[in-house]
């Protein structure tokens, strides 16, 4: 089954208990009923009773999830990023995408070619359309040229291309898109159209299906979104229209009190007045800035989005086209209509009790860092409540936003917005999983230990035990600095003469501390200069130096490939010739070879 997030049902169907105490032992360290450490999620030390779920003992139970039911949504860490994607290119009034329906219907049309695994069809529908328009054209060039006939050849282009289109729409009852498994090269294609279907909304200033100007989105930290406000020039543009904006969750309660959104409470069906949906319009005219210091309008001002509203906006985006936005940002379940809730959490798991144990320090038990986020968001989560049954609507909404703090530094504590070089923050699962520091690489994978070493099993039985295999390429790139002396002159002309193009061959040649690209140079004057190799020698000057390409026997500093205390150098095998011992810039001088060392092995 192809990767996907889990969601609040998944959560709840896993988890053997729900956490509602932020306390975790009691006076005597005994772990507490629905507690961060109770014992439904599994026993921490085998002298401890079998576990209650399993009836394993410590060393053989795997641990068992528990969750805390939130009560408000909050983003989902990890997807905020796409979340902001999708409310920049979504229309506040009339809550569809903002790019025209011809080319949303294109790309749906796309995607549904694409899991269908029809990539022939797919490949031909441009030229179909191209077709399609043309015979559309055909079509009308007999009528006179008037604005009549015009408006008919216009109008048969779109019934050409139209009728295409919907001959590769999807069925209304079509299956999730999630549950077809793409090959490689569909994935990469199914990222160009998801790509498309963002440009081809970001590019489009004004919705093209009811002619509004959308406010501007920013985000704050990763835990609040703000809507911008509108320049005189866009509500002047929406008025004409009658476009208004208004609250999501106003529509769908039918409430009649706007405080908790900053919204107007006129309910209408054209929209919300949440967050900005394009970053691309930049129309403002330079009067709004006049008009505030004339104090003839009031200073705009940022409108503060929370997650509740947030999710009712996404929803009604989302069923307005369940498949294509499912085809671009995935879904949270196999139901197309509830693939929106893939951006939101109110169920968050709870680990094991055995991933996060708790330290004793003189008989007191001491919670895990990972516990201590949890703990937070029990008790933000009980402010919210009682906040909201007060009807302290201010004390609500700051509770809300550290909640959502908390999930945050939870699953990466790099989102702490409060995070500083002074001021360390307790490590997220990311940070625990990530690096080298991390589960995977410092407990899972192998581990740095002395007197061994590192090596790569070749089945060349020409390669000895003291030598390393290089490609060919590297050999014809690095180079080996040799002294141009009376032993090695003719050899060195040789080298010089065939250049870096030949091998094996020479890339340069350093005369008196100038260097001379040979790569750069014909034959003749390859020629010229290893005819004066030993020139300078011979009246009292530095030798010449030729930057031959490496061959085998040639030794080599090698990193990582002894023990901790010192790389070893070897020489370099026949299968292959390799990079040169210089790096730009540099050269790594040649060195008498080392032991190598094989104890360990």
């Amino acid at each position: 089954m192809p990767f996907r997030f889990y969601n609040d049902d998944d959560v709840r169907a896993r988890s053997v208990v729900e956490i509602t105490s932020s306390q975790a032992f009691d006076p005597t360290n005994s772990p507490l009923p629905n507690g961060l450490y109770d014992v439904r999620l599994g026993p921490l030390k085998d002298s401890e009773p079998p576990c209650p779920t399993c009836a394993l003992r410590a060393s053989h139970c795997p641990g068992h999830f528990g969750h805390i039911e939130l009560a408000v949504p909050v983003y989902h860490p990890l997807l905020f990023p796409d979340l902001l994607q999708l409310l920049r290119i979504k229309c506040f009034a009339c809550h569809k995408l903002k790019a025209p329906s011809r080319t949303l219907a294109t790309l749906r049309a796309k995607f549904h070619l694409l899991y269908r695994h029809d990539l022939t069809r797919l490949t031909a529908l441009d030229r179909e359309l191209l077709v399609a328009i043309r015979l559309g054209r055909t079509s009308g060039e007999d009528r006179a040229e008037n604005s009549t006939a015009k408006i008919r050849s216009a109008k048969d282009v779109a019934d050409a291309l139209d009728k295409v289109l919907r001959s590769h729409q999807p069925p209304t009852d079509s299956t999730s898109p999630s549950t077809t498994k793409l090959n490689s090269f569909e994935r990469n294609l199914r990222k160009e159209l998801a790509k498309a279907v963002l440009t081809a909304c970001k590019g489009v200033k004004r919705c093209a299906h009811c002619g509004a100007y959308n406010p501007k989105i920013r985000q704050d930290s990763f835990n609040k979104l703000f809507q911008g406000a509108l320049s005189a020039t866009s509500l002047r543009a929406n008025s004409v229209e009658n476009v208004q904006f208004t609250s999501a969750l106003i529509q769908a309660s039918n409430a009649t009190s706007d405080r908790a959104t900053n919204y107007d409470s006129d309910d209408t069906d054209r929209g919300e007045n949440t967050m900005s949906g394009n970053e691309d319009s930049d129309s403002e005219d330079d009067e709004d800035d006049d008009e505030v210091a004339n104090g003839t309008k009031p200073k705009k001002s940022d409108m503060f989005m929370h997650a509740g509203e947030v999710q009712a906006q996404i929803k009604r985006t989302w069923q307005t086209d369940p498949f294509l936005l499912h085809c671009v940002f995935g879904g949270s379940s196999q139901s197309l209509q509830d693939g929106y809730q893939l951006f939101f959490l109110q169920a968050v798991p709870v680990p094991p009790s055995r991933f996060r144990p708790a330290m004793y320090l003189n008989g007191m038990a001491v919670e895990h860092s990972q516990t201590s986020y949890l703990s937070q968001m029990i008790r933000f989560n009980e402010s919210i409540r009682e906040s909201f049954a007060a009807s302290d609507e201010p004390r609500a909404y700051s509770g809300w936003i550290d909640l959502q703090t908390a999930v945050n530094c939870f699953m990466d504590s790099a989102k702490d917005p409060s995070a500083t070089p002074t001021n360390l923050v307790a490590p997220g699962i990311k940070q625990i999983l990530e690096r080298k520091e991390g589960l995977f690489r410092k407990n899972m994978m192998g581990k740095r230990v002395d007197y061994a070493c590192r090596s790569v099993i070749s089945p060349d039985p020409y390669i000895g035990t003291n030598e390393i295999g290089l490609p060919r390429y590297f050999a014809t790139v690095l180079t080996y600095p040799t002294p141009v002396t009376d032993l090695n002159v003719k050899e060195m002309r040789a080298l010089v003469e065939r250049g870096p193009h030949n091998y094996p061959g020479a890339r340069w040649v350093e005369l008196q501390g100038k260097r001379v690209d040979l790569g750069k140079m014909n034959t003749q004057k390859r020629e010229a200069i290893a005819a004066q190799l030993l020139t300078y020698l011979k009246r009292g000057g530095m030798p010449a130096i030729v930057g031959r390409q490496l061959r085998d026997g040639d030794y080599v500093l090698m990193n990582r490939q002894v023990g901790r205390e010192a790389a070893a150098i070897v020489p370099l095998s026949h299968s292959g010739a390799g990079k040169q011992l210089s790096f730009p810039g540099r050269d790594i001088p040649c060195h008498a070879p080392l032991r190598h060392r094989n104890d360990g092995l």
